[in-house]
């Protein structure tokens, strides 16, 4: 979806995906045969209950929801109590779980669970009871069997939401309108009238005038305060990092106030406007960068934006990862790079 980011008068409805996870818990045991010995010897044939667990990490946190296990003789028994609905949330246990069986860590066999569902929609807190039993009909649950695990699978949905004013946060971040140039330079832009430096680049000369870039620029300004500068001494400055044309851009902004092709050289801009701290010219390449966030471009804007500090272009690529992660399809060099650098972000997106 390519939304109007330019517009202030833009509003949204937002669906968020449906989310699914696991949740296991492990049970640590004693020997098969102790087990029914203890029972038989001390409680005539009672089980061993682990009642009211519960989750204490990802969505399940927040819902109300219990768990239990109970080891008899040669079963086991599991159910769980889950919150089925409230006003904007729902949530629902899937019907096959499994059980695995370990020995010293090493597992020694699977069992898939069915879970029957019992609906308490009219209970005071509306809830679903899930129940399931495992018999040990062929004798995998044996004494060297040291570890249960339980594992079920919860699917979890939103209420859409609506979003009266999408991009009021990005026009106040980067306050484009607030600060007007103080200067008109424009009849000087390229002139050699009063011109004390030149810059040089790829054997275009550019000429250019040291008040003019120092009022706009403190990187440009504390050049030009020092004597012992060779760009001072000489009265020429080297770019070896930009192109021709991203130059005359950057210089027509300083005189200027404006930009020609922004759409394209958005991002050369950006990255020089950071380097010498050009503030309303990088807001206007940041905003520019923002409008042409997709799906299939968030992560590497994402890290464009963490590597010349552009908050806001990391904070729209974060909400497209979100809004498209199911759909989310860059390079594999690309998602490689992204998990490699920000693996706390890439567990946060898609829990992995």
């Amino acid at each position: 979806m390519t939304m109007l980011l330019e517009k202030m008068e833009t509003s949204m409805l937002q669906i968020r995906d449906k989310m699914s996870a696991e949740y296991d818990w492990d049970f640590v045991i004693p020997p098969h045969s102790r087990i029914k010995q203890n029972m038989s010897d001390v409680s005539g044939g009672g089980g061993f209950v682990f009642s009211d667990l519960k989750f204490k990490t990802g969505f399940l946190a927040n819902a109300y929801h219990k768990l239990m296990f109970a080891i008899y003789s040669n079963q086991v028994n599991a159910y769980v109590i889950l919150q089925s609905k409230t006003k904007d949330k729902k949530y629902d246990l899937l019907r096959t779980g499994k059980l695995e069986l370990f020995s010293q860590n090493s597992l020694k066999s699977t069992k898939e669970l069915r879970f029957a569902c019992d609906d308490m929609s009219h209970a005071p807190n509306p809830h679903n009871v899930y129940a399931t039993v495992w018999i040990n009909t062929d004798g995998s649950w044996d004494d060297t069997i040291d570890l249960m695990k339980l594992t079920i699978r919860v699917e979890y949905q939103e209420l859409g939401s609506v979003i009266p004013y999408v991009n009021e946060s990005v026009f106040n971040k980067l306050k484009l309108h607030t600060s007007p140039l103080e200067l008109d330079a424009s009849d000087l832009f390229l002139s050699k009238s009063l011109s004390d430096t030149m810059f040089v680049c790829n054997n275009e000369v550019f000429p250019a005038h040291r008040f003019i870039l120092s009022c706009k620029s403190p990187v440009f300004k504390q050049m030009f305060q020092h004597e012992m500068m060779t760009e001072t001494r000489e009265g020429r400055v080297v770019i070896d990092d930009m192109t021709p044309n991203v130059l005359k851009e950057l210089l027509r902004f300083l005189y200027c106030g404006q930009v020609q092709n922004m759409k394209d050289m958005c991002l050369d801009l950006f990255k020089v406007a950071e380097k010498y701290d050009i503030q309303m010219l990088k807001n206007q390449c940041e905003l520019a960068l923002i409008q042409n966030i997709d799906y299939q471009n968030a992560m590497s804007m994402y890290m464009i934006g963490d590597m010349y500090n552009g908050e806001v272009l990391k904070e729209k690529a974060v909400q497209t990862l979100k809004m498209h992660k199911s759909t989310v399809v860059p390079d594999t060099e690309t998602f490689n790079e992204f998990t490699q650098r920000y693996p706390e972000l890439m567990f946060q997106l898609y829990n992995l």
